[in-house]
């Protein structure tokens, strides 16, 4: 995993950071790496975990709000980026929440990582769409919490 797009993650970097130095751009560049296998970790942990540690490891920050949505059965979408752990938000949602989560999602080009990846996050209860079949899914739902994960791309806009 050391070497994995080295290319574009420091092409990216050195865009996004156009003030830095090469030497300040390699450490980002590292930094990087060192975060992406904190995440590969804490995917794999999320697996052996049990309902109450997700709610112990992520801290959510006014909760009620989604009581009055839970209470009348209305769906709800949650828009989200990829920050942070978003694989344990997604488990600490699944646990705290008595609602059915739905998320959308872009299948991964590597099968075995992608099914590694479904595993982990319907461990919890959640349900995995993929986002060619997103519209028509959720057309369907009726009391659903939606969450939406935007794929994300190395395309320039």
């Amino acid at each position: 995993m050391a070497r994995y797009r080295r290319a574009v993650v420091k092409d990216n970097i050195s865009q996004a950071f156009l003030d830095k130095s090469e030497n300040e751009i390699n450490q980002l560049v590292k930094s990087f790496y060192r975060f992406l296998c904190d995440n590969f970790i804490e995917v794999l942990k999320s697996l052996s975990m049990r309902d109450k540690e997700p709610d112990r490891r992520v801290t959510f920050r006014n909760p009620e709000i989604f009581d009055r949505y839970i209470e009348q059965q209305q769906s709800m979408l949650l828009l989200t980026i990829h920050q942070s752990n978003w694989e344990w938000l997604l488990l600490a949602l699944s646990v705290k929440l008595s609602f059915p989560i739905d998320v959308i999602y872009k299948p991964l080009s590597n099968r075995p990582l992608d099914e590694l990846m479904r595993h982990s996050r319907e461990s919890h209860g959640a349900k995995v769409i993929a986002h060619n079949k997103a519209a028509k899914e959720i057309l369907k739902k009726e009391g659903s919490f939606e969450v939406f994960l935007w794929p994300q791309t190395n395309r320039r806009v």
